[in-house]
């Protein structure tokens, strides 16, 4: 996998904010989509939103190689195949585990059954099919298309 290229994607969707927000499902998030909610108890996320902000740039840009690792690692043990796929296939799987946490990659049964099984036509079509892509249609395409071309 092109670590460099998972990250640019990564970072072109996501965007930077060095001050905490709630994403599109509300949850509080900081940096290039880093889900402070998932990191932290709530004790800990209050006083964490109580801080001073900005964070730096090299925190936002620490955070997001941190969650890259863990999704990558999250997703090569739920994906029997991962190692044997390409780049862009295992990059796909890498940025949907970092957007939707490995429980929301996991929930995507078919479509890792077809990717399991080769069959990255079916793969791209369910990520087309997903609420997903309804609630990021320009990321799903991308990400479909690249399943399908690998």
């Amino acid at each position: 996998m092109d670590v460099d290229r998972l990250t640019a994607m990564i970072k072109a969707q996501e965007g930077c904010r060095l001050t905490p927000y709630k994403d599109t499902r509300g949850v509080w998030t900081i940096g290039y989509g880093h889900n402070l909610q998932a990191h932290m108890g709530p004790a800990m996320l209050r006083e964490f939103l109580a801080s001073k902000f900005p964070i730096s740039q090299q925190q936002a840009d620490d955070m997001l190689q941190r969650d890259i690792q863990e999704a990558t690692g999250s997703t090569r043990s739920l994906v029997a195949n991962f190692s044997s796929l390409s780049d862009p296939r295992q990059e796909v799987l890498a940025d949907m585990c970092f957007n939707l946490g490995s429980h929301g990659l996991a929930g995507f049964h078919v479509m890792l059954s077809a990717v399991e099984a080769g069959d990255f036509k079916r793969a791209a079509e369910e990520l087309l099919n997903s609420d997903a892509a309804e609630e990021d249609p320009s990321r799903y395409k991308t990400l479909s298309t690249m399943m399908l071309e690998g």
